[in-house]
């Protein structure tokens, strides 16, 4: 448990922390240029741009951001709206070994941490948003796709149930769009995840052909490894990049240049999440062991050898 808990604090406070740094930066400079755009005059165009009275990068909502506990009991930092989903993303990390625990077969033993863990698991419920609890199943779901790809399935792995899922999924997300009031925490969360998982599953199944196993193999690979640094800090910097750019009370017109905007903006953005991986994230492993060793000589014994991240 303690090598599970300093693997997944590790993993996310090693970006978080310096992306909450650079959130304060640049709203300090979008604050000199055009502070009516943190100051809710935003809001209505760019939904996670604060709204009026909401802006906050004061140390209580920081240390809240540090500790998960970003819409939940203080705001997202500053201009970082989209740090939201990683106070639920923190909470499902607690609540799942919780839940292994108690569906583990230990043949009576070690009733006590049984006990305990229902106990926690309770008040994570109860206390939890619906949203939050919405979306654990959702979050479970690639349990499943993980489960799934142990084995190889004839049905799952065919090109045309991976259309089909494309197919749903597509839907799912069009009528999230339809009705996003009843979208934002309510079914078409499940059938998005469902539709997502069973597309992700059947593209795994796929992987195992030799032309897909390369692709998946490389460039979906380095793509992932910079998938949190780049969530981490994009949306202050797209903030950052509209105030510049004069863009943030206009919509871009899918002409050249708007699309020649676009197209230089997602460069500059790719190339900061790889910066911010290159300086931040590909060090984990490295400060994982680092802290292991210092916990080590506190308590004057080794942790279990580093498990994968």
């Amino acid at each position: 448990m303690v090598n599970y808990s300093l693997s997944r604090l590790t993993r996310l406070w090693v970006v978080l922390i310096p992306a909450l740094g650079l959130t304060f930066i640049v709203d300090s400079l979008v604050l000199q240029i055009a502070p009516n755009v943190l100051n809710g005059g935003m809001h209505e165009l760019w939904g996670s741009v604060p709204a009026a009275g909401q802006h906050s990068v004061g140390l209580f909502t920081l240390f809240g951001n540090a500790l998960f506990l970003q819409s939940l009991a203080v705001p997202t930092y500053g201009s970082n709206g989209p740090l939201w989903s990683l106070a639920y993303e923190f909470w499902y990390y607690v609540a799942f070994p919780l839940l292994v625990i108690l569906c583990t077969n230990d043949s009576g033993r070690d009733l006590w941490r049984k006990a305990v863990a229902l106990v926690v698991l309770m008040a994570i419920i109860m206390l939890a948003p619906t949203p939050l609890r919405l979306g654990f199943v959702v979050w479970l779901m690639g349990v499943g796709v993980w489960a799934l790809n142990q084995r190889r399935y004839g049905f799952i792995s065919s090109p045309y149930f991976a259309l089909f899922s494309a197919v749903v999924l597509g839907a799912a997300l069009a009528y999230s769009k339809v009705n996003p009031v009843e979208f934002t925490g309510g079914p078409a969360d499940i059938w998005v995840g469902l539709s997502f998982s069973l597309l992700l599953a059947s593209l795994l199944q796929q992987r195992r052909q030799p032309a897909l196993g390369r692709f998946f193999g490389s460039w979906a690979r380095r793509l992932s490894d910079i998938s949190y640094s780049f969530y981490a800090i994009h949306f202050p910097l797209v903030l950052l990049i509209g105030v510049l750019l004069g863009t943030t009370t206009v919509q871009l017109v899918p002409e050249l240049e708007g699309i020649s905007i676009y197209l230089a903006s997602l460069a500059i953005l790719c190339g900061a999440g790889w910066l911010m991986w290159w300086t931040t994230e590909r060090h984990t492993p490295a400060v994982k062991r680092w802290l292991q060793g210092r916990i080590a000589s506190v308590y004057g014994r080794h942790l279990t050898k580093e498990s994968r991240s």
